[in-house]
């Protein structure tokens, strides 16, 4: 199922910080729209979880849920490659994120 996009994509590699209520992760952003981004990581969750999520150095947490998910095979992980989720934000925290990558960059 091919999901519609609302808003254009921007490429842009932010190192993120993420997770369920146990455990943190870091990834990195491949791009980002509006309503979210695409994450690259190690850690792959289901489509429906929420997660905490940190962008670039800020202290903010956001909350996200994971909208799709790509899983790659273990053979490549362990070449270096990533899992791909889509992670979605909410519109009230929308606008703070798009400050916080602005500073990140």
């Amino acid at each position: 199922m091919k999901l519609e996009r609302r808003s254009p994509r921007v490429n842009r590699r932010v190192r993120i910080r993420y997770g369920d209520a146990r455990t943190p992760h870091t990834g990195y952003t491949t791009n980002v729209s509006r309503g979210g981004f695409c994450l690259e990581g190690r850690r792959l969750f289901t489509p429906g979880t929420e997660l905490w999520v940190q962008i670039g150095d800020s202290k903010r947490v956001y909350r996200g849920t994971v909208v799709w998910t790509r899983r790659t095979p273990t053979a490549l992980i362990h070449a270096g490659y990533f899992h791909m989720m889509g992670i979605s934000l909410e519109l009230a925290r929308e606008v703070r994120m798009r400050a916080s990558l602005s500073a990140a960059a």
